[in-house]
């Protein structure tokens, strides 16, 4: 007979799960994920450096809403959207992959002030491609990791 602590343990696990669940179960990533951030990174960066005043505005309007239908496609494909605290395996994934996008941001000035507005568009479009992709593969790992600890 369990004691009533396992018992307790036990509905904590089972709590857990549950809230672990829309973080940890989704449909495969598309192929083209990486490729799609890495082609809008170019095209933002390019709108930052080529244009000025109103068409800059009018293409960042259509930038962040193409960005916003895309999230409500994932959030439709993926049926539930993960809300509340990460898992701490993902957690951790998550702080690193916002480092790197911050270094990302400070790559693309660092390239654009010193060669220019495509170089910096094409150096940030391959390195968030690649980092997209990298994250992509350590998330699915991370996941892996969090469904075998919860069982």
């Amino acid at each position: 007979m369990e004691s009533e602590r396992e018992q307790i343990l036990a509905q904590l696990r089972g709590t857990e799960r549950g809230e672990a669940a829309a973080w940890v179960s989704y449909p495969p990533t598309p192929a083209w994920w990486p490729f799609l951030f890495g082609a809008w990174t170019f095209l933002y960066a390019g709108v930052i450096g080529w244009l000025s005043d109103l068409p800059q505005a009018g293409a960042m309007l259509v930038l962040a809403v193409g960005i916003g239908l895309l999230v409500r496609w994932d959030r439709g494909r993926r049926g539930a959207w993960p809300t509340g605290r990460a898992p701490r395996e993902i957690k951790r994934l998550m702080t690193v992959f916002f480092a790197c996008c911050l270094a990302v941001a400070g790559l693309g000035w660092l390239v654009g002030e010193t060669v220019g507005t495509l170089a910096a568009a094409l150096v940030s479009a391959i390195v968030v491609t690649a980092l997209v992709w990298w994250y992509g593969a350590a998330y699915d790992r991370a996941a892996a990791e969090v469904r075998e600890r919860l069982g």
